[in-house]
């Protein structure tokens, strides 16, 4: 289901006018097409529909001055490194018929019921890339993690894309491993043996210098 959000044309640019808008609470914003249009869209508006999983997915801008919505592609944004604002927008105009590439989001599910064998969850991979027509691109991939056990590896070969999804992002990548802390806890009385053995060997030389 595409997210909408509304959008005004505008004339001016340059970081000046960008400036001037991030003022009023507003963010200049671009749509690519056959000719680059720039937008200019509401701050928390725009914030909001980030919160809500927006990028790589579709969007309807309702251009409020023009009376017109295009439906496009939410495919980037800036946002600044301290504060966090968003700065700019990218998006792109589609045709719901048009075969595109974006990434969505892989959302874990099932760790809570997994058994306690002492492994420890490590996801490695928290996006792909697919390839679909527009009007089909999935809000997220699942992956069941509740039946993967200690030494256990899940790739992206794994997942089970919806219908007419095809992911780009190479087969063998790792999305998710079950690693087993016991090999780090090993270590310990190794180390405290060497310890204890250069304790003694300190006890031996004191006392030969005695």
């Amino acid at each position: 289901m595409a997210l909408e959000l509304n959008a005004w044309t505008r004339s001016a640019t340059g970081k000046g006018a960008a400036r001037k808008l991030r003022a009023e609470g507003r963010v200049p914003a671009i749509v690519y097409g056959v000719e680059p249009k720039p937008l200019v869209v509401d701050a928390q508006d725009c914030s909001r529909l980030v919160n809500e999983g927006a990028l790589g997915r579709l969007v309807h801008l309702r251009l409020q001055d023009v009376g017109e919505t295009k439906t496009v592609l939410f495919k980037d944004m800036q946002v600044h490194p301290f504060r966090g604002d968003l700065l700019h927008v990218d998006f792109y105009e589609v045709a719901l018929d048009e075969e595109i590439t974006t990434r969505v989001p892989i959302v874990v599910e099932g760790e809570e019921n997994r058994g306690s064998d002492g492994g420890v969850l490590a996801v490695q991979l928290w996006e792909v890339e697919i390839s679909c027509l527009a009007n089909q691109i999935p809000e997220s991939i699942a992956v069941d993690v509740s039946r993967m056990t200690v030494g256990e590896n899940l790739l992206v070969q794994d997942l089970e894309a919806p219908e007419g999804v095809k992911i780009l992002t190479n087969p063998d990548e790792v999305v998710a491993a079950v690693v087993a802390p016991a090999a780090v806890v090993e270590e310990e009385p190794a180390e405290e043996a060497g310890e204890a053995g250069e304790a003694a060997e300190g006890d031996e030389e004191g006392a030969g210098e005695e």
